[in-house]
C-alpha cells in the first residue's frame, strides 16, 4: 500500500506540475501580452506626443502668421483712413476750384459787361452832334496840306 499511495501521490504530483507549468505558461502568454500591449501602448503615446509636438509648433507658427496679418490688416486699415483723408481733401479742393471757376466766369463777365458798356458810350458819344453844330455834323476842321 505505500507503493500504491506513493504511486497515486507521484501521478498527483506530475498532474498537478503539468497544471502548474500551464498556469505558468498562460502567465508567461499573457505577460508576453501584456508587454506588446504595453509597448503598443508605448508607441501609441510616444506617436500622439510627437503629434501633440507638432501641433504645438504649427500653432506657434499660425499665431505668429497671425500676428503678421494682423500687422497687415492695420497698415490697410491706415492706408485706407489716410486715402479717405486725401479723397475729403480732394472733394474740397474740386468744391473750391468749383467756385473759383464760378467766380472768375462771373469776374469776365462783369469785365465784359463794363467793356462793352464803355464802348457803346464811346460811339455813341461819336454819333451825337458836336457842340455849336445845327445841322448834327459838327465842325469841319481845315485840311492841312
Amino acid at each position: 500500500m505505500d507503493f500504491q499511495r506513493m504511486r497515486d501521490e507521484m501521478r498527483h504530483a506530475q498532474q498537478r506540475n503539468l497544471y502548474l507549468e500551464r498556469k505558468v505558461e498562460e502567465e508567461t502568454q499573457k505577460r508576453h501580452n501584456a508587454e506588446r500591449h504595453k509597448q503598443a501602448l508605448q508607441d501609441q503615446l510616444n506617436e500622439k506626443s510627437d503629434q501633440l509636438r507638432d501641433a504645438v509648433t504649427h500653432l506657434g507658427e499660425s499665431r505668429r502668421y497671425a500676428r503678421g496679418l494682423e500687422g497687415q490688416l492695420r497698415q490697410m486699415q491706415a492706408y485706407i483712413t489716410h486715402h479717405q483723408q486725401i479723397s475729403v481733401q480732394i472733394a474740397e479742393l474740386e468744391k473750391q476750384h468749383k467756385a473759383l471757376n464760378a467766380k472768375r466766369q462771373q469776374c469776365i463777365n462783369i469785365m465784359a459787361d463794363q467793356s462793352s458798356t464803355r464802348i457803346e458810350g464811346s460811339n455813341a458819344a461819336t454819333k451825337r452832334p458836336a457842340a455849336g453844330s445845327a445841322d448834327g455834323k459838327g465842325f469841319k476842321r481845315p485840311r492841312q496840306n
